[in-house]
């Protein structure tokens, strides 16, 4: 390695050479001044002159071969989190408006009794711990039955009955785990039958063993959760779930489900706002069997991936894809786009929103006979196979006390399901299904919500369905449904509520004989439509006890759901409700935790 020495005679001549140029243009510059000048000055001296020369700096020669430090900046972002919604729903919910809840008026236990017309017994009951920053856990149960009959038809009472114990912990602020376990039993009487003729041979007297369905489901969830306290961190969750069904006809059902979400943060477009890209990820087993014949055994994978942001906090978009697998017989793949958007047209008073996507949806045994219970037992789980779902809306709020909602959306699908009469059952009052291809249905709905600090609450939903199937018509599909309902509180003390739906009339498919030729054809028979009006009234007599009064049908009309099945006609609930307000001191700890839940 060399090493720099310096040239001393060199720097030497080098000094003395400067030191004369330098001498040159003084004496040169002074020479020049003088010529310029004509006048002659006279200076006097008052102090004797000492010359100083002043500090030099000393002009270093050899390299400085350090390199110079340079502090790295730390960027400072300003990040709004934003939680993307990956909850799975089949269809588009309207916007509600939401009120803020004051804890120091919460229940914490709950307990309410009723009877009414018809032999109509009411019980309910949730317990549940106090708030805590760890762990909250309770159970609840609720029975509600009637001994209603009418007249000239078989017995037609019902049962309703739900249990079931719950908790969630918190690890570390973190996490949240939680799960139930419960049981729901449900019976109902098939007393669809013509009404008999008295003085004849009737079946009205049917022993009620002969026509009873009864359905008990055990079930089973568990599940965690991060909690995100800061944004820009991951998100993630997991849940299982199983539950066993069977019914009085000896109809078996097993359902085992697995649901995954995954979520990050990332910055891809360098703006204020973070992106996220992420996944749903769904997995179930599905057994199904009748009379120990095995109807069905499959299973199905579902992932979900997408990407979404948020630019200027006026315009979000999701977009991926929902992949289905189907573990059936035959092994069978889906790909579907997925697209959603929002834009706030003009703050939150205009907010224009529209997804398009497609999926496979499952249609199980509990599911159906939560919609329909007088179906039959040997129906199999049905994979509906929506090809193209599309959806817009304009919605939004006005001064926060007035919301609205209104949209249009389109769906085609193969395996589309109507329920029907099935006409092979012996007393033919029973429903299965009836599955067309290539079903195209456009949907209207319009949703008006107004929200008083004064206690006035008031919504109004409207929705319209128009169906092109190779039916004859939508069996039991009505083309206008609405609801109005209201809430109006006096006093702090009195809540009045009142309830009007309606639809217009639905059709049933029914078989008839060709006079002459004795041909069968498919015909249909109409079930008028209906208007029902319900009214409520409670009274608190003081923070924990309270009164309430409930009527049902004031038209007292008895109008059909279903066909042959006619419906009670007034009815009315009375009774009392019993709550326990708990401390919430020292837990808004918890309080926040279970939010962020």
């Amino acid at each position: 390695m060399s090493t720099f020495r310096p040239n001393i005679a060199l720097m030497k001549n080098s000094i003395f050479t400067l030191s004369m140029m330098l001498v040159s243009m003084v004496l040169t510059g002074n020479a020049v001044v003088a010529q310029q000048q004509k006048k002659s000055e006279e200076i006097t001296v008052v102090a004797p002159y000492e010359p100083t020369i002043g500090d030099a700096q000393k002009i270093t020669i050899n390299p400085n071969l350090e390199p110079p430090k340079i502090e790295k900046l730390q960027p400072i972002y300003n990040v709004r989190p934003v939680k993307p919604d990956l909850r799975v729903s089949s269809s588009t919910l309207p916007l509600q408006m939401v009120h803020r809840e004051d804890y120091s008026k919460l229940f914490g236990n709950y307990l309410k009794a009723g009877f009414g017309n018809y032999l109509t017994p009411l019980a309910e009951i949730y317990l549940t711990n106090n708030r805590s920053k760890k762990y909250m856990f309770g159970l609840q149960a609720n029975h509600l039955s009637s001994n209603h009959r009418i007249k000239h038809y078989p017995y037609s009472g019902f049962s309703d009955n739900q249990a079931s114990i719950f908790g969630k912990t918190f690890l570390e602020k973190k996490f949240a785990l939680g799960g139930d376990l419960g049981f729901n039993r449900h019976v109902v009487h098939f007393y669809g039958l013509a009404p008999t003729i008295p003085g004849r041979d009737t079946l009205a007297d049917l022993p009620k063993k002969q026509i009873r369905q009864r359905v008990t489901q055990f079930y089973l969830n568990a599940g965690f959760e991060k909690i995100n306290e800061k944004s820009g961190k991951p998100w993630y969750d997991l849940r299982v779930g199983y539950y066993y069904l069977f019914d009085y006809d000896d109809a078996n059902e097993h359902l085992t489900t697995l649901l995954s979400g995954l979520d990050f943060p990332i910055h891809l477009f360098g703006q204020e706002e973070m992106e996220h890209i992420g996944a749903r990820i769904e997995a179930d087993y599905h057994h199904f069997s009748f009379n120990t014949r095995n109807l069905n055994n499959a299973g199905a994978f579902v992932i979900k991936p997408y990407l979404s942001a948020t630019f200027f906090d006026l315009l979000n978009i999701k977009a991926g894809f929902n992949s289905f697998f189907e573990f059936d017989a035959v092994t069978k793949f889906y790909l579907f786009p997925s697209l959603d958007m929002s834009v706030k047209a003009y703050d939150q008073i205009i907010i224009l929103k529209g997804s398009f996507s497609g999926e496979i949806k499952n249609h199980y045994f509990s599911d159906l006979f939560q919609v329909n219970p007088f179906i039959v037992s040997d129906i199999p789980m049905v994979r509906e196979s929506q090809k193209v779902k599309g959806m817009f809306s304009v919605c939004g709020t006005i001064a926060g006390k007035f919301s609205y909602d209104l949209g249009v959306s389109y769906l085609y699908a193969d395996n589309y399901p109507f329920f029907v009469t099935d006409t092979t059952s012996f007393l033919k009052n029973r429903f299965t299904l009836a599955f067309d291809d290539q079903v195209q249905a456009l949907d209207g709905h319009a949703v008006f919500s107004l929200f008083d600090q004064s206690g006035l609450d008031l919504s109004l939903e409207i929705n319209y369905h128009h169906y092109v199937t190779d039916e004859l018509k939508p069996w039991y599909k009505p083309a206008l449904d609405g609801k109005l309902s209201g809430r109006y509180t006096l006093f702090n003390k009195l809540n009045l509520k009142a309830i009007v739906i309606g639809y217009t009339d639905m059709y049933d498919r029914i078989f008839v004989k060709e006079p002459g030729s004795g041909q069968i054809r498919k015909d249909y028979q109409t079930l008028r439509g209906v208007v029902g009006i319900n009214l409520g009234a409670e009274y608190r007599i003081n923070k924990a006890l309270g009164i309430f009064v409930e009527l049902n049908n004031l038209i007292n009309s008895r109008y059909y759901r279903w066909a042959a099945y006619p419906s009670q006609k007034l009815n009315f609930l009375a009774g009392i409700n019993f709550s326990i307000i708990p401390d919430l001191k020292g837990n808004r700890e918890a309080i926040r935790l279970d939010q962020a839940y």
